[in-house]
């Protein structure tokens, strides 16, 4: 008897080609990679992790007043105090005007101001007004004026050279250094042959 044919074979999959497989599969890969960044990952402590606290209050003014305190020198280093909060006004003589050449030459000390420079160094600044009463240009420049300190005469240390019309009159600084420890001070003026002396009070 012949036969008709044999029964087809059932179509076997394997287990990873089914759904449950496909998820039990995409399950351990998620927990492989979660292992993999737990493992590279540095542990930190929970004080670690926390954010740094910023200081407020009278600390962070503390700070800024000693931002605000501090200056620098053309050199480059940091020097105490600042010039324009240690600044002190000298008090002028009187009288303040000198009178040269015959009263052609009038110069008055309008002001004076005393600051420190460095350790050992303090740095006077003289705002001087030269009127000339002639009728032909006059100098104005730091030839014609020195500071005596303790007996001993100093040139300024800024460049003041200017020309004051005849009948007329100019504003202008010179700026000296002045030892700290000096004793006595005086600005002598000089026009010519002329010269006087302005003692001056330091503080």
């Amino acid at each position: 008897m012949a036969e008709t044919g044999s029964a087809p074979r059932a179509e076997v999959k394997s287990w990873w080609q089914t759904l449950p497989g496909v998820l039990t599969a995409f399950a351990a890969v998620i927990t492989a990679v979660t292992g993999l960044i737990v493992a590279v990952r540095p542990f930190r402590s929970p004080a670690e992790s926390r954010p740094p606290i910023e200081n407020s209050g009278s600390g962070a003014s503390s700070g800024a007043a000693t931002t605000a305190s501090t200056v620098s020198s053309p050199g480059g280093t940091t020097q105490g105090p600042s010039k324009a909060a240690a600044a002190q006004a000298v008090r002028l003589p009187s009288p303040s005007q000198v009178k040269l050449a015959h009263g052609d030459i009038v110069i008055d000390l309008l002001r004076a101001r005393l600051e420190p420079y460095n350790a050992t160094t303090r740095s006077l600044a003289l705002r001087v007004r030269l009127t000339n009463n002639g009728n032909y240009g006059v100098n104005f420049w730091t030839a014609s004026f020195r500071l005596v300190v303790d007996g001993v005469p100093r040139a300024p240390t800024n460049d003041l050279n200017e020309v004051v019309d005849g009948r007329a009159a100019k504003d202008g600084d010179v700026v000296y250094d002045v030892p700290a420890e000096a004793k006595s001070v005086a600005l002598r003026l000089i026009w010519g042959d002329e010269q006087t002396d302005v003692p001056l009070d330091l503080p």
